[in-house]
């Protein structure tokens, strides 16, 4: 498994916050990487601007014939296992495979 590059946006921030905002990303790969069939599976960018967190993460070379089902299936695993992943208040999932891309994107504390 290949993890991509990353990019924090932060704005206003104290050390503890960052030394938080890293555990969670990490985290939240580490959970992608072992519950998706992907080549590589990676942090895209994590911001916070004016309160608003969103995490967009990216999926390559992944398995799947429906990429609907398997974000919802990716979302609920990872509400299930990460602490306080409802405090993202925007997550996106970005497909990428050989000739196109697909986001799906959730507001991490309601339904679809």
């Amino acid at each position: 498994m290949i993890c991509l590059a990353s990019v924090v946006l932060l704005h206003s921030c104290v050390f503890s916050e960052i030394k938080g905002i890293f555990e969670k990303t990490n985290q939240i790969t580490s959970v992608l990487q072992n519950n998706c069939d992907c080549e590589s599976v990676g942090l895209s960018k994590y911001s916070i601007e004016n309160t608003i967190t969103t995490a967009t993460y990216r999926l390559v070379g992944c398995k799947y014939n429906d990429i609907e089902e398997e974000a919802l299936r990716v979302k609920e695993i990872l509400s299930d296992s990460i602490p306080d992943f409802c405090e993202i208040d925007h997550f996106n999932l970005v497909f990428i495979s050989e000739g196109w891309q697909k986001v799906m994107s959730f507001s991490t504390c309601q339904e679809g």
